[in-house]
């Protein structure tokens, strides 16, 4: 999905007013942009372990090493994520706030029921 995409589902699920899309544009656009270094992230995290778990042992030092890496390339954003999200939610009104959220429990409940929800592995056993 493009930023732009995503606006637009934004835009017609909220009811986003012009003024509103203006606003978050940009903050779509900025986010969109860092999606790919974040999966990328999560890519060389999996690779690590995906290449230990082949091997005879694991390396607890070098899988230490990576993740450590990776959560200093996430310690970078967390600023931008965190007054994007801020500059979002102003954007909002208080109905639409309402509305992402009630969209957000049913997909926790949803996930929950499916047995993912932050329990990881839960499906290999």
């Amino acid at each position: 999905m493009t930023a732009e995409r995503a606006m637009e589902l934004t835009t017609d699920r909220l009811g986003l007013s012009d003024e509103q899309s203006r606003m978050i544009s940009p903050i779509a656009e900025d986010l969109f942009a860092e999606k790919e270094s974040l999966q990328e992230i999560r890519k060389t995290i999996n690779d690590e372990i995906f290449a230990q778990m082949k091997s005879e042992t694991a390396d607890a030092e070098k899988l230490e090493a990576v993740l450590t890496a990776s959560l200093e390339q996430l310690r970078t954003k967390l600023p931008k994520f965190a007054n994007s999200f801020a500059k979002f939610h102003a954007a909002l009104t208080f109905e639409q706030r309402t509305e992402i959220v009630a969209k957000m429990e049913k997909r926790r409940e949803y996930a929950d029921k499916r047995g993912r929800g932050g329990h990881w592995g839960r499906r290999w056993f």
